[in-house]
């Protein structure tokens, strides 16, 4: 009787397992068929443009939504760590509403955009836990590891360029500072001492920005310099190198500008005439 009964146990943990699989099968097959999204209800919009970016918005948030459920659902499939590595490289930008988020995405890019932050605040507090899970599992390739550090430093800096996501304050340094530190450590640390930092597009891309940008971003030149001093401290070798470059941009401005120039007539003149004054400078340069 104990014989049958194990016997019966066993078959049942089978069929359930199998029933399991089933079920997470084609829900991971429904969270990656963009079709069967269609039934969800979405904001609408007259104009081609403007629905273009709602749609964008709305499968984003859509897929991250679906593949939250999903994890919860299937706590053992290792399917969830490619959700959450794909939902953290096609990141929604939570506007909200919807609709005046990608009127205003439109019209300026680098301009204030409505922004859900009740939405924002839900997934910040369930991205931590989620990213301990994912860099813990074992099904986690290095790459994978790898990639999600680098899509979670993108899908940050893209959403804090927004005035409206950092309740329109100056964007804070520190947390992308902290981001690229970590991804030093783990990924960058073996580098080349010699590797150039302006021939690597990835690792170039956040830190001139923040040069570039450093009017809309609200940024004080000390900011800029707490910035390039932290990456001075880091362990990858090709974050020195960029520090002392970009630091040699910032101690120019205690500098004066010295030297001759010509005027349209052809005249010579020094800077050192006009010190003390302000002088409009028009650079320009041909390829």
């Amino acid at each position: 009787m104990k014989r049958i009964s194990f016997v019966a146990c066993l078959v049942f943990a089978v069929l359930a397992s199998a029933v399991g699989s089933t079920d997470a099968d084609r829900d991971w097959a429904h969270l990656q068929d963009k079709k069967a999204w269609d039934t969800r209800p979405k904001p609408a919009s007259d104009e081609p443009k403007v629905q273009g970016w709602i749609d964008w918005e709305w499968e984003r948030r859509t897929f991250r939504d679906l593949g939250l459920a999903f994890w919860d659902a299937y706590p053992n499939d290792p399917r969830r760590y490619e959700w959450l590595l794909q939902t953290q490289s096609s990141y929604p930008f939570y506007w909200g509403p919807i609709e005046a988020g990608a009127r205003a995405f439109i019209e300026d890019w680098g301009g204030p955009r409505p922004v859900d932050l009740d939405a924002v605040r839900d997934w910040n507090q369930r991205y931590p836990a989620l990213k301990r899970a994912f860099l813990a599992g074992e099904e986690v390739t290095d790459r994978q590891r790898r990639a999600l550090l680098e899509t979670e430093m993108t899908s940050w800096f893209q959403q804090s360029w927004n005035p409206a996501f950092r309740n329109f304050e100056k964007f804070d340094v520190g947390p992308l500072l902290r981001l690229m530190q970590a991804y030093n450590g783990a990924y960058r640390a073996q580098d080349p001492p010699d590797l150039d930092p302006f021939g690597d597009s990835f690792y170039l891309h956040y830190p001139i920005m923040l040069f570039d940008f450093k009017k809309s971003l609200m940024l004080e030149f000390d900011d800029l310099q707490r910035f390039v001093s932290g990456l001075r401290e880091s362990p990858a070798p090709v974050a020195r190198t960029w520090s002392h470059r970009m630091q040699r941009l910032l101690d120019l401005r205690h500098r004066p500008i010295a030297g001759e120039f010509f005027t349209e007539t052809g005249e010579a003149r020094s800077f050192e005439a006009y010190r003390g004054k302000f002088v409009y400078c028009y650079v320009w340069a041909c390829g």
